[in-house]
């Protein structure tokens, strides 16, 4: 009989450590469970972060190359205004030896006096055809600073527009894929895969002339820019101009488009 309880006893103690193994189990199930559950979703962020940045990737790079272009311009006609400037001076040394030699040729002897004579008037003709060219290079080499001068401030709109993507891409929101400009009203440019070639309607070289009721035709690029940033997936409505402002061909074609951030035509290219 004492055996039998004392059986019963280790049947019993073994069976509350079971029930005490198993309790610890279902803790460390639990547990498990929660650590997978954190895991997954900062995997999902993490996807969601490096998506944010190689989309940004893509519009620096896009901006990069149109920089390159502009530097490439500016470089070609810099070269070509240095050899304006040398054309210039190589004029300017025949002028002067054209201006001594028709000295000397007024202080010739009287018997001398005819042939010399005809000599200025064939080398003042020679030198006024040589003024007409002086001036002629000179118009050109105004031209060429003129258009030298153009490129500089597209150089630097265009440093301008990549400094405020950098800045949009570390603000909390997502764009339209739109360029805007600093002048009023507002030219765009749509950026290529964006949430406006999404749309399909919107075209380079239209005006922006109200956000969600809103009209922005003279209000500051800093305030238009950021009525376009909101949270992936939000709409924002435009109302937009056809055609460019302040052009003959105008066509004053007003029309109304709601465009979602951040989604995408096509899928972006990586660099």
């Amino acid at each position: 009989m004492a055996s039998l309880r004392h059986a019963l006893a280790q049947a019993q103690h073994q069976t509350e450590r079971q029930n005490a193994e198993l309790e610890q189990t279902k803790m460390a199930e639990k547990a498990t469970q929660h650590t997978l559950s954190e895991s997954m979703e900062e995997g999902l962020e993490v996807k969601r972060i490096v998506y944010d940045v190689r989309v940004y990737d893509v519009r620096v790079y896009d901006v990069w190359e149109r920089l390159h272009e502009e530097e490439t311009t500016n470089r070609k006609l810099t070269s070509e205004l240095i050899q304006v400037r040398h054309t210039n001076k190589d004029n300017a040394c025949l002028y002067k030896e054209a201006a001594n030699t028709l000295q000397q040729a007024q202080h010739t002897g009287a018997r001398e006096r005819e042939s010399d004579r005809a000599r200025e008037t064939g080398m003042a003709k020679d030198l006024e055809h040589r003024k007409k060219e002086i001036v002629q290079q000179r118009a050109v080499c105004l031209t060429h600073c003129s258009e030298l001068d153009k490129h500089i401030a597209e150089s630097m709109r265009m440093k301008q527009e990549f400094a405020m993507l950098q800045a949009a891409a570390q603000e909390r929101g997502v764009g339209v894929g739109l360029i805007i400009t600093q002048r009023h009203p507002h030219i765009i440019t749509v950026v290529e895969a964006g949430s406006a070639t999404a749309c399909g309607e919107i075209v380079e070289g239209d005006v922006i002339i109200g956000i969600d009721g809103t009209d922005v035709e003279e209000q500051d690029m800093k305030v238009v820019r950021g009525m376009l940033l909101g949270p992936t997936g939000s709409r924002v409505h435009l109302a937009l101009k056809r055609g460019q402002a302040g052009t003959a061909e105008e066509e004053e074609s007003h029309y109304e488009v709601t465009i979602i951030r951040g989604i995408k035509k096509t899928k972006p290219r990586f660099v």
